[in-house]
């Protein structure tokens, strides 16, 4: 996914209260991703979240690769 960092702080999400709270986290990963790849994770599942600069949109724009435990 390629997010403003500054409108949506995925890197603020260590764990999640419930599963409610993990599904909004993943359906905003869904709505900022450029592509999507495999079935969705799964409250309870580990994931991992791989950020660099995306220099191409600007000032705080990330490109983030989310992957979760198999």
């Amino acid at each position: 996914m390629s997010v403003n960092a500054n409108e949506f702080q995925y890197w603020g999400f260590t764990m999640a209260r419930d599963e409610a709270d993990f599904d909004a986290y993943t359906q905003k990963v869904v709505e900022s991703s450029t592509v999507v790849a495999g079935r969705m994770p799964k409250y309870g599942e580990q994931l991992l979240a791989l950020s660099t600069c995306d220099n191409g949109k600007g000032k705080d724009w990330r490109f983030v690769v989310l992957g979760r435990k198999v």
